[in-house]
């Protein structure tokens, strides 16, 4: 089995239970009651509530998702795909394990799903990952955007627009989502 064959697996397993999730979740919880930061240039950036998203004005550069826990689950697009994919027969959030990619431990890119997809791809950041986990938290350094619809690697000095993420931090380790552990922020990169 290939390291990236068992980095899925171990993936997979994490997320096993994340698909029992209300679709009706609350998802305007500020992002710091969650645990939930980003930093660029070694300052925190604040995010503003803004057309009901919270939204983080970032430069076309590397920028660090962060949190208080240990492992944290993203699924980020260029259009708002909603917290749940799939058909309605077999809804599924978009942190559930059957959407989950996985990279290596010196990873510094986030994958992009392409919002017109049913079936898209979401992060898995953990120390297996390349996120950097100490008694503090979390730290995952993105450097590079990788675009599921044209497959291109896109560096952060080169992009400019706007990312969707949603993100699970599972709060209790009960490895099973609920409504209070998931989170929707909004990133507009370059238009500052």
């Amino acid at each position: 089995m290939s390291r990236l064959s068992a980095l899925a697996l171990i993936a997979l397993a994490f997320m096993s239970n994340a698909q029992a999730v209300n679709p009706d979740a609350d998802l305007n919880a500020t992002p710091e009651a969650l645990g939930f930061a980003i930093v660029q240039k070694g300052k925190p950036i604040r995010p503003s509530l803004a057309d009901g998203y919270w939204t983080y004005q970032l430069k076309s550069a590397p920028f660090v998702m962060a949190s208080r826990h240990a492992e944290m689950v993203t699924c980020t697009a260029e259009a708002d795909h909603g917290f749940v994919r799939g058909d309605a027969e077999i809804p599924v959030p978009c942190v559930s394990g059957s959407h989950t990619g996985a990279t290596g431990r010196d990873s510094s890119w986030l994958f992009v799903a392409d919002a017109t997809e049913r079936d898209g791809s979401n992060n898995l950041l953990a120390s297996e990952t390349g996120a950097k986990v100490d008694k503090n938290g979390l730290r995952y350094t993105v450097n590079t955007l990788l675009m599921q619809r044209s497959g291109w690697d896109i560096p952060l000095s080169q992009y400019r627009g706007t990312l969707y993420v949603y993100f699970w931090i599972d709060l209790d380790g009960s490895r099973s989502a609920d409504d209070s552990e998931i989170g929707e922020v909004v990133l507009q990169i370059g238009k500052n």
